[in-house]
């Protein structure tokens, strides 16, 4: 091999060996900035770990709260008669006038009763209804609310879904 083929290999040596570093540096780059993402993601994981660990006193206080104050589910029909009296008091008492009741299907296993009502009154006093028959110990949500206005005075025709939340049966027989 003379001289010039020497220094022509040792210049296609250095060549690929320059190539190889810059694939590699790349290579290494990539796999540096996947580490950090990961070790980013873990550290907003172990923070969030570490906050719900945090609330896990308060957790436990609200869930012993629902456990003392949500009414058990042992018969369906009474249940509902005790929903449908409740919301025909609390509409009574803040002058709601209630125009159709119908009880809604929900799931056998279902942990609630849902009714649907129909009823016609004014803003405030479909304000304070809602508010009274919404108390906490009652366990009762409005998932579904329409309200349109009527031509006669400020009065609303109101339909609306109420929802009685209740503890499965084998709860409270585990206790």
């Amino acid at each position: 091999m003379n001289k010039r083929e020497k220094n022509l290999l040792i210049g296609f040596g250095i060549l690929c060996l320059v190539v190889l570093l810059v694939v590699g540096a790349l290579r290494l780059r990539d796999w540096n900035r996947h580490v950090k993402d990961e070790i980013r993601s873990l550290n907003d994981q172990i923070q969030t770990a570490e906050y719900w660990n945090g609330r896990q006193t308060e957790l436990e206080t609200r869930q012993a709260w629902i456990q003392e104050k949500l009414p058990l589910l042992t018969d369906r029909n009474e249940s509902t008669s005790r929903l449908i009296s409740l919301i025909q008091n609390t509409s009574r008492k803040h002058s709601l006038k209630t125009e159709r009741q119908e009880v809604l299907e929900v799931e056998e296993n279902a942990r609630e009763i849902r009714v649907q009502l129909e009823a016609s009154t004014n803003m405030q006093a479909l304000a304070r209804w809602l508010n009274d028959l919404q108390r906490p110990e009652n366990m009762i949500a409005i998932p579904e609310i329409e309200i349109k206005p009527q031509s006669q005075n400020d009065n609303l025709k109101v339909i609306l879904v109420v929802c009685q939340y209740f503890l499965p049966q084998t709860v409270n027989s585990e206790n």
